[in-house]
């Protein structure tokens, strides 16, 4: 990924991103994204995963060198999927995806548990919450946990591929960040 592109991404206290990208990048920008922020800026965060059991996505993000030592994971899938659960110290394993309410939940324990005053939480993705939950649904949800998000006073990054999420949706979510980035 080129420096120009993690130029873009300014880290402050309490800023939300909303980041769109093509899938053919989606593998590559997100670790990129994460080292840039954990290695570079030294901050720590939240990981909101829907579609990738921590099983998976740490030895990505190990393999990426990512400090994921600095990551609090919410693994929202392991349990449905009903693969073999290995313990991870820095993951908290929900129910379902479906359950936007844990989700909720953990988000607010993970980031009280962060002493840190810069942080981050960050979704991945957007298209993955639809396939548990309608347009609507989503958007009150994502309304919630960034005014929220704000409150704690972290940085906000919601991942969403190019194809797959209603423009609607897109502006409408857009009107809660500060900032819209296509990568």
């Amino acid at each position: 990924m080129p420096e120009l592109m993690l130029d873009k991404i300014k880290v402050a206290d309490s800023r939300v991103v909303l980041l769109e990208m093509d899938i053919n990048s989606y593998n590559k920008n997100i670790p990129e994204i994460l080292r840039y922020l954990t290695n570079e800026k030294n901050m720590p965060g939240v990981y909101v995963s829907l579609n990738k059991p921590i099983v998976v996505l740490h030895d990505i993000l190990e393999k990426k060198k990512v400090k994921t030592d600095m990551i609090l994971f919410i693994d929202a899938i392991s349990k449905m999927s009903d693969i073999g659960i290995k313990s991870h110290e820095n993951c908290f394993y929900l129910r379902s995806p479906k359950d936007l309410s844990d989700i909720s939940i953990a988000i607010s324990e993970a980031l009280n548990s962060i002493k840190k005053k810069k942080k981050f939480v960050f979704f991945d993705s957007l298209n993955t919450f639809l396939l548990y939950s309608n347009e609507n649904l989503v958007a009150r949800f994502f309304h919630f946990v960034i005014g929220k998000i704000r409150i704690i006073g972290s940085n906000c990054f919601i991942i969403s591929l190019k194809k797959g999420v209603n423009k609607k949706l897109l502006t409408e979510l857009s009107q809660f960040c500060d900032e819209y980035i296509t990568l």
